[in-house]
């Protein structure tokens, strides 16, 4: 197990300045060290040594860099991922069913996909490749789930008569009821998988 003051300590110890350490994993089995600038091959052979000298010879580190070029390039392909991503959706909903179920579409994908980012960012949890892959698998779960529910409205829709807005509301709610154990059956399959 490790202790973020203990793991500081060493890397203080053989002269480098850490930014931030973090501990992770259910028995604190994994730290996260991040500095500020790239450190030399001869400081991570330090910081190597000083490690197995804290925890054993057992220890495993890894080393990884993402330079400001790098997350301006992942941040752009990001965004035209989603732009090219969100127009398909359009296209293919309307399409298939109509437009303003693709609009209210979007807006339920962006819901989804803004609401992570936004914990992401109120708890400061490192963005990488994991984080971009749940991104994407969010997507793919809205999308199915959306067209599924819009499957569901438009045949209730052929059986209903309809003479208020309320009548809409009504059909709309039973559909959703209609899709919603498949949807919490299908979202716990994959936790389960995952766990």
């Amino acid at each position: 197990t490790f202790k973020e003051a203990d793991v500081k300590q060493a890397v203080e110890q053989i002269g480098l300045h850490s930014g931030s350490i973090t501990t992770a994993g259910d028995k604190k089995d994994m730290a996260v060290i991040q500095f500020a600038e790239p450190i030399h091959k001869d400081e991570f052979a330090k910081l190597t040594k000083a490690m197995e000298d804290k925890y054993g010879k057992g220890i495993s580190l890894q080393e990884s860099t993402v330079n400001p070029i790098i997350s301006r390039e992942l941040a752009r392909s990001a965004l035209y991922s989603v732009l090219l991503a969100s127009v398909g959706i359009v296209l293919y909903i309307t399409i298939r069913f109509e437009f303003r179920f693709a609009v209210s579409s979007i807006l339920a994908l962006l819901h989804n996909v803004f609401l992570v980012i936004t914990l992401f960012s109120i708890f400061q949890i490192e963005v990488e490749l994991t984080f971009i892959a749940a991104i994407l698998t969010i997507v793919g779960y809205s999308i199915h789930d959306n067209i599924i529910i819009f499957d569901r409205i438009r045949d209730n829709l052929k059986h209903a008569k309809l003479k208020t807005v309320q009548d809409v509301e009504n059909v709309v709610n039973h559909s959703i009821d209609q899709t919603l154990a498949r949807s919490i059956n299908t979202v716990l399959t994959v936790v389960i998988c995952a766990a």
